[in-house]
Order: structure tokens, then sequence, then C-alpha cells
């Protein structure tokens, strides 16, 4: 926890969470996983923002939330604007510790996965158990416009 956000900011902001009954696509994407009987693991929230972001809070066991089994989580944006309100969110959240903001245009020349989430001590490229891309699709014709068809092959 940073030291910058004191246990009562984390309460407030944890006010904020986003939990998968009271929204439509977080909840199918919850009773899909449950159905597949896999806990979400290292989740990569490719397009994220401070909805995704408050869903994802929820989906480690912090604050008396269901815990879903996440481990840790990489969030991208495309912004510089977007990643310092998303690491402001995390932060006020409580979970800067399981995870990370990275910048990234999945459509540049040079970008995948592999640049997205190298590990530092090995070189090897991590493996998620659960990608997420309900922003992305949508925030791609502001960043990479008529490229969306290219998008789920780039992540897979």
């Amino acid at each position: 926890m940073s030291a910058a956000y004191s246990a009562s900011s984390i309460a407030a902001a944890r006010k904020r969470l986003v939990y998968g009954p009271s929204d439509v696509l977080f909840q199918h994407i919850e009773e899909q996983q449950k159905k597949a009987g896999k806990p979400f693991g290292s989740v990569l929230d490719a397009g994220t923002g401070l909805h995704s972001l408050r869903w994802i809070a929820t989906l480690c066991g912090l604050d008396g939330c269901n815990d879903k089994g996440m481990t840790d989580f990489t969030a991208v944006t495309a912004d510089e604007s977007m990643k310092r309100k998303c690491q402001r969110e995390v932060d006020e959240l409580g979970i800067a510790h399981l995870g990370r903001i990275v910048i990234c245009n999945w459509m540049d020349e040079n970008v995948s996965l592999k640049l997205v989430d190298k590990d530092e001590d090995t070189g090897e490229t991590k493996l998620y158990d659960t990608i997420l891309a309900d922003y992305l699709i949508g925030a791609m014709d502001g960043f990479s416009p008529y490229a969306q068809d290219q998008m789920i092959d780039k992540l897979a």
C-alpha cells in the first residue's frame, strides 16, 4: 500500500468496486469462469479503464470480497493520462502490489505480448490465465482505427 493512501482513503475507494452480479458483462465472465471450474489466476486487462480495474479488485479476496483466485494482473492502456488515472485507482483500491499498469498500443508494429510482460529475470513471456478485452476493441477506434479485426489474433 502506498504511504500516500490511508486505510480510510482505501476504504472510501473500495465503495467504488464493481461486483460481477451488478454488471452484466462481468457477471457473465464470472459465470463462464465458474462453469469452467478455473480460478482467474494471472489476469491481463488488455484495454484497461477504471471500471474494469474496480472489478478486478473484487477477484482477489480483498476487503471480504469473494476470492475468485486472481493472483496478479497487468493492465494495458495506450494513453499516458489514462495510465496515471489507473495507477491512482489501483493505489487507492489497495491492489497496486498485485499488478502494474503499462502503456502500449497493441497495433504498433513492434509491440507484442512479449514486450508487454517480459520477465526481467528469465526473459520469458508471462502467460496469462485470463485475458479481459471488454474495453479494448472499442478503444481501438481512437488509437488504431480499422484494426479491430487483427486484435484477437495478436492477443492469442
